[in-house]
């Protein structure tokens, strides 16, 4: 490569490649997803990849029954959050006459719609609600609050979100960009594809009318929670660590 040309993505890739692969002795990916585009894109050596998740502190959170929550779902927004899907299934939700609020979390209504105006006529009715920006705890009773959370992603690396939602007790209708080792289909959610509302609002219905079926996902869902916690993950960390300093 000569200095001062412009390199193309396969150079970098091929660099890239080298690197990793020369000096390094292993790589840590936070979900089996990364772990394949590594293989697939970086053409990493599959032995040197270790899949070890982001961790969090899960004494923070916890679930609230099912009783006292609201028909209520939650999502997020900006282009890869696809809040698009998510209002079309509210709106469907509504269509089918289920009575219940959508909270999009993080942002106002103002923010929302500078950011993506061409949702605006999705957004009228009284009951979505911006919650604007939320510290933690706001965030935490929010979490408890609704019965399922709502993410149609796009692509998802490492989804921290669901797994907030599932120490919450709070099962997830989500996409099959969510890694299948957190969001697993008919055990603490349900999976979709991206941008189809339809059989989102079937699953949100089905979670709504039948509190035997939520509950047993809640339970489902912070056990998935405990999977990933930041005790757990400092282990496996420390593991990984040791065994390299041996093999040296």
């Amino acid at each position: 490569m000569v200095e001062g040309s412009i390199v193309s993505s396969l150079e970098l890739g091929n660099l890239t490649n080298s690197f990793l692969n020369v000096f390094t002795k292993a790589i840590i990916a936070v979900s089996e997803k990364v772990r394949d585009e590594l293989y697939n894109y970086i053409k990493v050596s599959k032995t040197k990849v270790i899949v070890i998740p982001i961790g969090f502190d899960i004494s923070s959170f916890g679930p609230i029954p099912f009783e006292k929550r609201e028909n209520a779902i939650l999502c997020g927004w900006g282009y890869i959050k696809n809040p698009e899907a998510s209002l079309k299934a509210f709106h469907e939700l509504k269509k089918n006459g289920i009575n219940c609020r959508l909270y999009v979390a993080g942002l106002s209504r103002k923010q929302a719609l500078i950011s993506m105006p061409n949702l605006s006529s999705l957004v009228q009715d009284q009951d979505i609600i911006f919650t604007g920006r939320l510290d933690k705890y706001s965030m935490i009773k929010l979490y408890q609050r609704v019965k399922c959370g709502l993410l149609p992603s796009l692509y998802e690396a490492f989804p921290y979100g669901v797994l907030e939602l599932f120490a919450c007790g709070t099962p997830v209708v989500g996409s099959y960009a969510i890694p299948n080792h957190v969001l697993r289909h008919a055990y603490n959610g349900f999976m979709v594809l991206p941008h189809d509302f339809s059989a989102m609002t079937k699953y949100v219905s089905k979670l709504f009318e039948d509190d035997k079926l939520w509950k047993k996902m809640s339970k489902n869902a912070q056990q998935t929670a405990n999977l990933f916690s930041i005790s757990k993950m400092t282990k496996d960390l420390i593991n990984l660590y040791q065994n390299l300093v041996k093999s040296y």
